[in-house]
């Protein structure tokens, strides 16, 4: 597989929605600086049984602290300001969270909201590598999301049991191998995952 972020592109800018919601559901399609990025859905169990482990222990944190919304392989858009129909930005992360509040304010407020992938940029992003993704496109795609307004991000390998931890308001990339907590004290108070919880 080649990145099409990166190769030959005729998606330029960005494209209707009606058109993005026909790709199809047996393939990732995301929308990156005006690139559309096809990529495969199946993944090596691996990456399956830790995304798992990640999403049960962010799931039992925030309910029972009441601190948002956390979802798999939800997609979330940003369309143009004036044309709510035309996507600019399309992600489709293997873990996203919500602060509390803000989801449901959104369903409150839009009155499609069920025919359309969410119209709201999330608070924390987690990707979890596969064998078919590229650093370059796992990397354009980070920038994007802070661009557009997520506040942090961890990119978990699974193969290599390393983790990052990227900010938005800062350049420092935090790294760890085999151990260490993933934290997020700005989004997630009192969230402290020991990496070694999640190998396996």
């Amino acid at each position: 597989m080649i990145s099409t972020l990166f190769g030959d592109n005729p998606i330029q800018n960005g494209m209707a929605l009606a058109d993005y919601l026909r790709l199809g559901d047996n393939e990732r399609h995301e929308i990156i600086n005006g690139k559309l990025l096809t990529q495969p859905k199946a993944t090596p169990f691996i990456h399956s049984a830790v995304l798992q482990k990640l999403f049960i222990a962010l799931y039992n944190h925030t309910t029972k602290n009441n601190l948002g919304d956390v979802y798999q392989h939800a997609n979330f858009i940003a369309t143009k300001p004036d044309d709510r129909h035309w996507v600019t930005m399309g992600r489709e992360p293997d873990l996203l969270f919500y602060a509390t509040g803000r989801l449901a304010n959104y369903i409150a407020t839009t009155p499609d909201n069920g025919s359309r992938p969410i119209e709201l940029i999330p608070d924390l992003i987690i990707e979890v590598l596969s064998t078919t993704d590229f650093y370059v496109d796992i990397e354009a795609k980070l920038m994007s999301d802070f661009q557009y307004g997520v506040r942090q991000a961890w990119l978990i390998n699974p193969f290599h049991r390393t983790a990052q931890i990227h900010t938005a308001d800062s350049t420092t990339i935090h790294r760890f191998h085999l151990t260490g907590h993933l934290t997020a004290p700005n989004v997630l108070p009192n969230f402290a995952l020991e990496l070694s919880q999640i190998w396996i």
